[in-house]
């Protein structure tokens, strides 16, 4: 009987430190998922570029259209801030991606991965133009399309 009741306060024991374990593991700041962090998005709202028509004739639909939104970078404290500073820019902004587009050769656009670059592209010139904060971070995090149209051959 003795044994019985040393082994069940060792199980108990040993119950009650995975518990605390796996309850201080989940209370980590720094392990937060995605979900849970703040947040911000600025819609840029669609841009369109009609592609100069170059020497194929075969060309059906030459009009490249994206509609960029910027996911802010969510590691900045005063991320609804920077938000609110980044929607004031917007137009400014919808203005630099069309530039940006207006300047790539129409064989960009038809690339498995144009949207990709193109993605990196609008970051990084976006967070040039942006400049850092106090800290020294990006504003942009991401760019993404929720809607593009490739031109058609």
């Amino acid at each position: 009987p003795v044994g019985i009741v040393v082994v069940l306060f060792l199980l108990g024991g040993a119950g009650a430190g995975v518990f605390l374990f796996v309850g201080s593991a989940s209370s980590d700041p720094d392990r937060e998922t995605r979900i849970q962090q703040e947040y911000s998005e600025v819609d840029l709202g669609q841009v369109s570029w009609n592609l100069p028509l170059g020497s194929s004739a075969m060309v059906i639909d030459r009009t490249f259209m994206c509609n960029p939104v910027l996911i802010l970078n969510h590691k900045i404290e005063e991320v609804t801030t920077l938000q609110s500073e980044v929607e004031r820019r917007k137009n400014f902004l919808r203005g630099l991606v069309l530039e940006i587009i207006s300047q790539k050769p129409p064989n960009y656009f038809r690339q498995p991965n144009a949207l990709e670059l193109l993605a990196l592209l609008l970051r990084d010139r976006l967070n040039d133009w942006l400049g850092p904060t106090e800290n020294g971070q990006v504003v942009v995090d991401r760019v993404i399309f929720t809607e593009f149209q490739k031109p058609n051959n």
